[in-house]
């Protein structure tokens, strides 16, 4: 009796032992990550000029080196809010490998049209993509106009300055008109722009067209951080009702006493209004509003018998 018992407990404890020695392995068996974005096809995905798929690298037709980051988040605006809880699994196999689009790009309509893309919310993902890919439409992100085929040559400055809005913008939908020809009269050419906005002639301002308002400074010369602008500034696209708004304490708009540090505006200038020569500086007697800044009052008031013709 005594020789079974002892028998049934080493069993008991080889049994014990062998499931504790099953468990350690368990435990110990290394631990695998899931695969994160960057380890498929890069983060934001590589772009390849081919029209295939590049194995060694991931990289395949498109222009998402130019429209995201690094960073999920900068995905949802054309492949939906699921795309932040996206595994491994959304890759699918076979029938159920597919890419898919959000309905509204960009969280984006006009009226009762969509911000979309041409070929669809849904489509098979395959090694030799379609040629051309397709286009955006309505989208806010490109001035609510359409864009050309995905994949294609990125913008570049100044050439494709007009691809969104006009260079300058002229009205409808190149942006609203305002007083942009006759700025471009004075100032010609987009390196000019950054009279009166942030220096836009790389591009940066573009990636986040359509969420951010209207950027309007006036850093550099002649007014040299001077100017402030009152209109609304998120009313800039084609759709929209414009409203525009007056500049004040600008030098480009002032009696030209700079030097003196006392320089003022004559009028007030409204964007997409007009100005005569008095609106600056004032003008001569006839006007009655006599420019009398340093010595013109001298020269160009009719009274003073110094009369000059500017």
């Amino acid at each position: 009796m005594y020789g079974n018992e002892y028998f049934i407990m080493v069993s008991r404890r080889a049994w014990l032992l062998l499931v504790f020695l099953a468990l350690s392995m368990v435990v110990a068996a290394p631990a695998y990550a899931e695969l994160a974005c960057n380890v498929c096809h890069g983060m934001p995905p590589l772009d390849s000029a081919a029209g295939g798929r590049q194995p060694a690298s991931g990289a395949f037709k498109g222009n998402h080196q130019r429209h995201s980051s690094d960073s999920v988040n900068s995905c949802i605006p054309c492949h939906g809010s699921a795309v932040s809880s996206y595994n491994a699994a959304h890759r699918g196999t076979g029938s159920k490998s597919v890419i898919k689009i959000t309905w509204a790009l960009n969280n984006y309509s006009i009226g009762h049209n969509l911000a979309a893309y041409s070929r669809g919310t849904f489509f098979n993902q395959t090694t030799v993509p379609p040629n051309p890919l397709g286009t955006c439409s309505n989208v806010n992100c490109h001035f609510e106009n359409s864009t050309p085929d995905w994949g294609t040559a990125n913008f570049v400055s100044p050439t494709d300055c007009d691809m969104c809005h006009g260079a300058p913008p002229s009205g409808a939908s190149s942006g609203a008109a305002g007083s942009h020809a006759k700025h471009d009269t004075y100032y010609p050419g987009v390196t000019n722009c950054q009279k009166c906005h942030p220096n836009n002639t790389t591009f940066q301002h573009a990636t986040s067209a359509g969420n951010r308002p209207l950027a309007i400074s006036f850093a550099v010369a002649p007014n040299n951080g001077s100017g402030v602008y009152s209109g609304p500034l998120n009313d800039y696209l084609p759709s929209q009702a414009n409203t525009f708004g007056n500049c004040t304490a600008t030098y480009c708009h002032s009696n030209g006493k700079k030097v003196l540090g006392n320089f003022s505006s004559n009028m007030v200038a409204s964007w997409g209004g007009s100005l005569t020569c008095k609106g600056c500086h004032k003008s001569d007697n006839a006007s009655a509003d006599i420019m009398a800044t340093g010595s013109h009052g001298r020269h160009v008031n009719a009274s003073k018998h110094y009369t000059i013709s500017c």
